[in-house]
């Protein structure tokens, strides 16, 4: 995928309010950024998203809101503009899952084996921007305590994760199915701050969105192998098998050389 990092020259200017502001290569003033890509967003419904996971709901609670309604003020234009291409990448992402959803659903009766090919890293860095879009804009809750107000958070890994592509150790986007999954998802999204309580830290976040379940985790202080792995949750997956009676569909996530081939396998329900 195309680099996110704002073009040079470096201007050396920090702006108040946006949230890469510590990188010092700010300009344009501030700017309303989608806490969720609009243009994801718009792949859901338009001009309405089912959404949850928000301070202003109780646990568990679902609302209908407007697209336009989802905004707050914490980047600044060169940065937004720079990290539009995630923007981009993530929308194509959700147009391959729904014409997967469509083509498991259709009536055909061909076995034939389809394949797509997405971009692992594209979707990682959407993910780690929707943390940082829920927890800048303090949106991000638990207990329906706003995130924000009392937990750190690492800027300079996230920093780190966006320009240079660079993780710690079990850090990175994670993926699980649990048995029995369905791909036929809905037009809603759900997203919950991951947080080390004790310490009182953000950490990453969890996002469900048509059927599928990923989180991010960027401090490797909330990156706990065997904790994981027992929730079923796998990093960096390379392949994601969608299977109903009629069909198959594969879609391959690229990485960089060296990360192991890992399969998540979804069944879709009749």
């Amino acid at each position: 995928m195309a680099s996110v990092q704002p073009r040079p020259p470096k201007t050396g200017c920090s702006q108040y309010g946006c949230y890469l502001s510590h990188t010092n290569d700010c300009g344009g003033g501030i700017t309303g950024e989608h806490y969720v890509s609009r243009t994801v967003l718009e792949q859901l419904s338009e001009p309405v998203v089912a959404i949850d996971g928000v301070h202003w709901l109780a646990p568990g609670e679902r609302k209908i809101v407007g697209i336009n309604s989802l905004t707050a003020n914490i980047l600044c234009g060169r940065h937004n503009s720079a990290l539009s291409v995630i923007d981009a990448e993530a929308s194509q992402f959700l147009r391959t899952i729904k014409s997967i959803h469509a083509s498991l659903d259709s009536k055909s009766l061909s076995r034939k084996r389809l394949v797509s090919i997405v971009s692992g890293e594209a979707l990682e860095l959407w993910i780690l921007k929707i943390a940082c879009g829920l927890f800048y804009s303090k949106i991000a809750s638990h207990d329906r305590q706003q995130v924000a107000n009392d937990h750190a958070v690492e800027e300079s890994l996230i920093a780190e994760g966006l320009f240079s592509k660079r993780w710690f150790p079990h850090c990175g986007l994670y993926m699980r199915a649990a048995s029995g999954q369905t791909v036929r998802g809905v037009n809603a999204i759900s997203m919950a701050p991951a947080t080390l309580i004790h310490e009182k830290r953000y950490v990453g976040v969890k996002v469900w969105i048509i059927g599928l379940e990923f989180a991010v985790i960027f401090d490797p202080r909330g990156a706990s192998p065997t904790q994981l792995a027992a929730e079923g949750w796998s990093l960096r997956p390379t392949d994601i098998s969608f299977r109903s009676k009629q069909r198959a569909y594969w879609l391959i996530l690229t990485w960089p050389a060296g990360v192991p081939s890992r399969v998540i396998e979804m069944t879709a329900s009749q």
